[in-house]
């Protein structure tokens, strides 16, 4: 990164490598909140390492020192980076300031609730206008895939504050400001010193865990994570036979058959109201034991004592499989989202 202006492809490589939402923002597919039957891409506030805005807002003591212990642990990783303790010293405080001008421009738990402040149907053109600094061509580029005529910015005033941090901010400031971001985001996947310091910090301070998990369960976590329907296949095919699954949507169908007969029956009903409810009887989809179709992971490549290529991979695939649905029809069928 030379300039400000370098940002956007680093951003959108890094987000669909990382599958990481804490870097400046986040980026999604969603079902349209105003035409259910699409699915548009999705600009999300973030930025934050700590779990919410009111961590950074909050002035009681516990807060504070929270706070304080957060900033301690920044310095820790990035000194596990390499960086002097003096440099790690300052770094850390221009990612709290950072950090704490985005949570300030963030909605509260309670405003997310609300819808209608979190759908903003904008146009790519309106997005350039909203944050200039960052070239959305490069990002959507290095992002792998694009918005259609339009795409939800679910908090204006938080990427306004995107805007203005690259504005103000030294170019080195934000730099390390990503390095934090993306070594904190990435560390499970790193060394023990850096698995450790993540640990203490994020499970250990904030959630109260004693210790961590056995690897094993790391690695079945990481699997369920990152190849879900793979692993769900093994399963079934050692505990769920096919006359199970079948014996089930038998079952099932008794189910339905007995409630279209109920519905046929019923003396109060109309019949165009008769006529709609079987309707929807029909599109009902019942999914049982698991999908006919599974998904294919051929595209994503795994190799043998690759932990992190293998979750960097599997976050592109993902971010790629989501990508695809931009402006398709929501798949009701479909098993994992």
């Amino acid at each position: 990164i030379k300039s400000v202006n370098d940002l956007g492809g680093y951003l959108g490589s890094i987000h669909s490598r990382a599958a990481t939402g804490s870097m400046l923002f986040g980026t999604g597919v969603e079902q349209d909140a105003r035409d259910s039957s699409i699915q548009i891409m999705a600009l999300y506030a973030g930025g934050l390492g700590l779990p919410d805005r009111d961590y950074y807002l909050k002035d009681d003591a516990k807060s504070k020192e929270l706070r304080a212990q957060y900033v301690r642990h920044i310095e820790n990783m990035l000194i596990l980076l390499g960086d002097t303790p003096p440099a790690a010293k300052d770094g850390a405080a221009a990612v709290m300031r950072m950090e704490t001008a985005l949570a300030q421009a963030s909605l509260t738990v309670v405003e997310r609730r609300d819808p209608y402040k979190v759908y903003h149907r904008t146009t790519p053109a309106e997005l350039r206008t909203l944050v200039p600094s960052i070239d959305w061509d490069d990002y959507f580029a290095a992002l792998g895939g694009k918005p259609g005529a339009w795409l939800n910015v679910s908090e204006p005033q938080a990427f306004g504050q995107v805007e203005a941090l690259l504005k103000t901010e030294s170019l080195d400031d934000i730099k390390t400001y990503l390095r934090w971001t993306l070594v904190s985001n990435r560390a499970d996947y790193l060394s023990g010193a850096f698995v450790d310091e993540h640990f203490a910090f994020y499970r250990a301070t904030l959630l109260g865990v004693k210790e961590q998990p056995p690897r094993w369960k790391k690695c079945v976590s990481g699997v369920d994570r990152d190849l879900g329907e793979a692993l769900g296949k093994e399963f079934v095919d050692r505990a769920f036979p096919p006359q199970n699954k079948a014996d089930a949507i038998a079952m099932t169908n008794l189910v339905v058959a007995a409630m279209a007969t109920r519905i046929q029956d019923l003396d109060w009903m109309s019949d165009e109201t008769r006529k709609q409810a079987l309707d929807k009887l029909d599109k009902v989809r019942n999914k049982v034991g698991y999908p006919d179709v599974w998904r294919d992971y051929t595209a994503l490549e795994i190799k043998r004592g690759d932990l992190y290529g293998n979750a960097s991979r599997s976050a592109v695939f993902e971010t790629q499989r989501q990508l695809a649905r931009i402006g398709k029809p929501v798949d009701r069928g479909e098993w994992f989202m």
